[in-house]
């Protein structure tokens, strides 16, 4: 083997660099901007909300139950065309949308979006920054994140100009034809892995010393579980478990926030206004965590944003909704607090899933994990709902994504990380190294 030498440059950064481009818009796009199309729609054509609702809960579902089918098609052909298709997908339903008729017309391109964004916001990318890096994922994985929070910010307001100042048809057509303009530059710049460019993760090139180099280096970058080992473990299950009642929490505060405010008697705008903070300081706990990831053990970080959910929410209830202290000094401690635990809890997911199982089949399992999403994001604003309508307040709900929080940070201090390692230590006993 060669001696190992630094690229000035690594192309990793690079990757990082489109990757944060990718899911800057479509999450601006895909996860934030349809919310501002509601109320045109409703004037447009007369449709209840929650007939509009219900379009958004079946792309939500097809988003989640879509996420461990991209994983398996990254893992056989690569982040670069399934991230290319995906965005083309997305692109033509949106402006598809722009010609919108008939509501069986909408929940059909919800269908479709829902999997083109599946396509090119977190699995894909997730996987790529993490078959990059190693040693410098979690930084990698916290600056591209970044792009969350940044399109969440930019994007949905972007829409309302279009729809204030021409119509929802320019807006959807234009949101579109922004979409489609992702897939240039990810057909010139995504490589799906290091060894595809005779590199190894982090920056390391070796000089070749025969015909195998190039094997060798791929065999290198994808040690890990297979799938089927993966999930017989307690902590492929314990990581499902705990996402699954972060996005039941996350999501049911995300739809009920505003309305959760107002019915305390703080205006809509207002509440509006804490959201985004709370969404742009995501951005700064997505960095954040990302470069503690590299120096401190992930599992327990992830665990301390879970908990961290949980405490926000206790303020909010205690002094917003018990003592009724509406005022800033308990808004703006949340939205602190939410936010930097939000984005802290995105980033380190897969950082951990690398971690823990390796990247053999880290896309297949990110997928797999994924699909919790399905379960969390019908469960909590549904549950939340319901329990407004019936008691007419949000207390109770608070208090269950409380609970939902505790369970997730109990449940990833369970994980074991390493096993991929242990499972190769074990490999000349011929020990199949599995963790139940």
């Amino acid at each position: 083997m060669g001696m190992a030498v630094k690229q000035k440059v690594f192309y990793g950064w690079w990757i990082v660099l489109v990757s944060s481009f990718v899911i800057f818009f479509g999450t601006g796009i895909g996860f934030y901007s349809f919310g501002v199309f509601v109320k045109p729609l409703e004037a447009s054509f007369g449709w209840s909300r929650a007939a509009i609702s219900a379009t958004i809960a079946v792309w939500a579902l097809v988003y989640g139950v879509t996420g461990p089918v991209i994983g398996a098609l990254l893992h056989k052909y690569g982040a670069r065309y399934i991230i290319a298709a995906s965005a083309l997908i997305a692109g033509i339903c949106w402006l598809f949308l722009s010609r919108l008729t008939g509501m069986s017309q909408l929940f059909v391109l919800m269908f479709f979006s829902g999997i083109g964004t599946a396509g090119i916001t977190l699995i894909p990318n997730q996987t790529l920054i993490s078959n990059w890096f190693d040693r410098y994922r979690g930084r990698a994985m916290g600056i591209m994140m970044v792009g969350i929070g940044l399109g969440g910010l930019t994007m949905p307001p972007l829409a309302n100009f279009l729809i204030t100042t021409y119509s929802w048809r320019v807006s959807f057509f234009v949101l579109g034809l922004i979409l489609l303009g992702i897939i240039p530059p990810v057909l010139l710049f995504i490589r799906t892995r290091p060894a595809d460019m005779g590199l190894e993760p982090d920056g390391v090139i070796h000089a070749h010393d025969g015909g195998s180099d190039l094997q060798e280096r791929e065999a290198r970058s994808v040690v890990g579980l297979s799938t089927n080992q993966a999930v017989r473990t307690s902590s492929f299950w314990l990581l499902f478990g705990a996402f699954a009642c972060l996005i039941f929490g996350e999501s049911g505060l995300t739809v009920h926030f505003v309305a959760l405010i107002d019915d305390a008697g703080v205006s809509s705008q207002m509440a509006a206004t804490y959201w985004a903070i709370a969404v742009g300081i995501s951005s700064a706990g997505r960095l954040g965590f990302g470069f503690l990831s590299d120096r401190f053990n992930p599992k327990n970080l992830i665990a301390t944003t879970h908990g961290l959910h949980a405490v926000a929410l206790v303020l909010l209830l205690v002094f917003f909704l018990y003592l009724k202290i509406q005022s800033p000094a308990v808004l703006l401690p949340f939205s602190i607090l939410y936010g930097l635990s939000l984005g802290g809890s995105a980033v380190l997911l897969p950082v951990v899933v690398a971690r823990c199982f390796g990247m053999l089949s880290f896309s297949k399992l990110l997928g797999l994990l994924m699909s919790g999403f399905a379960l969390g994001v019908v469960g909590g604003p549904v549950v939340a709902g319901s329990i407004a309508d019936a008691t007419g307040s949000y207390t109770l709900a608070i208090i269950l994504f409380i609970a939902a929080f505790l369970t997730a940070a109990a449940a990833v201090s369970f994980v074991r990380l390493d096993l991929a390692k242990k499972q190769v230590n074990l490999i000349p006993s011929g020990s199949p190294g599995i963790e139940t």
